[in-house]
């Protein structure tokens, strides 16, 4: 007896092991929480009043010379340069990937219908079947919605990604602005 409680011994032993490794398997990990970075106080004194003031004065920093000839060239190079424009269509791109995984939070839905007029010829229906009795009609229709149960969070931490993602595309498409409206002031003055 003693040699068959150690085989059921071991097949538990097994089966809680293999659990316990395909439980951890479908872990994700920990909520992220942004980092906290300290700033300079000479850092921190930029308007809280207007939304976005930071960006909005990065964006348009020339201005502030009331120069129409430094105007007129920084437009020309922010509508032809190419860096911007290969970070606008990254930008894009980051919103559009984050619209596409936001879709998998909400069920899916699919509706299709058809329909299909047949006729058999001659030789492929009975003898002396009359033409009438040789064609017909077909409808078809359905319906299915599935929705991931999003237990382990895979969907959510996909969508705090391409919110990420979204942000340095922003980031980046803001630093290359200045960048270039910088060269373009340096260069005028």
């Amino acid at each position: 007896m003693k040699p068959i409680e150690h085989q059921n011994h071991s097949w538990l032993l097994a089966v809680g092991f293999m659990s316990a490794v395909f439980v951890s398997g479908c872990a994700v990990g920990p909520n992220y929480k942004l980092p906290h970075t300290s700033v300079a106080a000479s850092f921190a004194n930029a308007p809280t009043n207007v939304p976005n003031a930071d960006e909005t004065m990065l964006a348009t920093w020339w201005k502030g010379f009331n120069d129409a000839k430094l105007d007129s060239l920084v437009e020309r190079a922010i509508t032809n340069n190419h860096d911007v424009r290969i970070a606008t269509a990254n930008l894009k791109e980051a919103r559009a990937l984050r619209r596409l995984t936001t879709f998998d939070l909400a069920p899916t839905v699919q509706a299709n219908a058809g329909y299909a007029n047949f006729l058999l010829s001659k030789a492929a229906a009975p003898p002396n079947t009359p033409r009438s009795a040789r064609g017909g009609e077909l409808y078809d229709a359905s319906f299915d919605a599935t929705w991931e149960f999003d237990l382990f969070g895979r969907v959510r931490r996909s969508v705090q990604a391409a919110n990420a993602g979204l942000a340095a595309a922003e980031a980046t498409r803001l630093d290359v602005l200045v960048t270039v409206t910088a060269e373009v002031a340096r260069n005028y003055f």
